[in-house]
């Protein structure tokens, strides 16, 4: 039983790695991966203004400017914010 086992298992095994091969060395049609001839000019690149964000020290000075209260009764949630009775 266990010769059974592993001859089906080379069998599957055989198969699989014909069936890559012959899919590796397949000319007859072009893969998506491969490089397409360039017809005409290209699109324009839209140049979209990159947004002025603040550096990692001015974020730190905001996080720790803003005062710490602790949420004593949660409500619930409130348009995607903790909503507390303090």
């Amino acid at each position: 039983m266990r010769s059974a086992n592993v001859a089906a298992f080379s069998i599957l095994i055989t198969l699989a790695s014909v069936s890559v091969g012959y899919a590796q060395t397949d000319q007859s049609q072009p893969s998506s991966t491969a490089p397409r001839a360039v017809t005409g000019n290209p699109p324009p690149q839209r140049q979209e203004p990159i947004p002025n964000f603040p550096s990692v020290e001015q974020q730190i000075k905001q996080e720790n400017a803003a005062p710490y209260q602790p949420c004593v009764e949660a409500l619930g949630w409130v348009n995607g914010r903790l909503r507390c009775r303090n």
